[in-house]
C-alpha cells in the first residue's frame, strides 16, 4: 500500500479525526465524549482496531508512517495530554496494532516484543524527549554519489562500537535521512533510494536478520515506509 492512500476521508479532515475518536467510544456509549478527558487502555485498543480496519487491503510494515500519523492525529484531539503522554499513547496504540497483526513466518510470541522495541524507537525519533538532540546538518553542493554513501555507511557502523542492533534501526534511519537531505541537487526520489540503500546495507548486518528468515524483509519494509513518510513531510 502506498502512502498516498487516503482512508475514508482526507487525513486532515476534522470529520475524520472525530470519526476516529468516536470509534473508540463503543464501550462508553452512555457517556458523552469529553475532549478534556484522557484516553484509557480500552480507548487505545479500540483506536488500534479502527486503524487496522482502515487498511482494507491489509496492514503492511511499510504502512508504518501512515499508522503513526493516524495514531498522533487521534491523540491530538485529547487536549489535556502532555507531549510525554501523547508519546506513551502512540506507543500503546502501535503495540496494540502489533498484537492484532500476525507476522507471516515468524512466531508472534518471540518477535512481537522485538518489533515493539523497534516501533517505540521510531516514535522516539518522531517525538524526542530531548528536543535539543536533533542534529543540524549543513547543506552540501552537488548530488549524492556512491562514494558518499559508502563513506557514510562506514562512519555510521564505526559510531556503533557494539554493533547496530534492531533497536537502533530508527536512530540509524533518522541519521540516514539527515545525511541524504543535505544534498540540495538530489531529487526526492533519489534521496529516498539512497536512504533505502543505506538502511538495507545496515539491516543485512543486524544479527537478528542473519539468523531469522524474513526478518530482514520486514525491517526493510518498515524503514522504507518511515523514509517515505518523513521525506514527504520535509521536502
Amino acid at each position: 500500500m502506498s502512502l498516498d492512500y487516503q482512508p475514508q476521508e482526507n487525513l486532515n479532515s476534522t470529520n475524520f479525526h472525530y470519526a476516529l475518536v468516536a470509534a473508540t467510544q463503543v464501550n462508553q456509549e452512555s457517556k458523552p465524549f469529553n475532549l478534556l478527558s484522557k484516553p484509557t487502555d480500552a480507548d487505545y485498543k479500540e483506536c488500534a482496531l479502527t486503524i487496522v480496519s482502515i487498511f482494507a487491503d491489509g496492514f503492511q510494515w511499510n504502512d508504518i508512517a501512515q499508522i503513526m500519523k493516524l495514531s498522533l492525529e487521534y491523540l491530538n484531539h485529547y487536549y489535556s495530554l502532555s507531549a510525554e503522554e501523547k508519546k506513551a499513547g502512540a506507543i500503546a496504540i502501535v503495540n496494540n496494532i502489533i498484537d492484532l497483526t500476525d507476522t507471516p513466518y515468524l512466531p508472534d510470541n518471540i518477535f512481537d516484543p522485538v518489533f515493539k522495541v523497534v516501533m517505540e524507537s521510531f516514535i522516539e525519533v518522531i517525538m524526542p524527549s530531548n528536543q535539543s538532540s536533533d542534529i543540524v546538518t549543513a547543506p552540501r553542493s552537488g548530488s549524492i554519489t556512491d562514494n558518499d554513501i559508502v563513506d557514510f555507511v562506514k562512519n555510521l557502523k564505526d559510531a556503533f562500537s557494539d554493533g547496530i542492533q534492531a533497536k537502533d534501526l530508527a536512530t540509524v534511519t533518522n541519521l540516514s535521512l539527515q545525511f541524504v537531505n543535505q544534498f540540495a541537487n538530489t531529487s526526492a526520489n533519489e534521496k529516498k533510494q539512497a536512504a533505502s540503500n543505506i538502511i538495507g546495507n545496515i539491516i543485512d548486518e543486524i544479527p537478528l536478520t542473519k539468523y531469522v528468515p524474513y526478518s530482514s524483509k520486514i525491517l526493510k519494509n518498515l524503514s522504507d515506509g518511515f523514509i517515505d513518510g518523513m521525506l514527504d513531510s520535509i521536502l
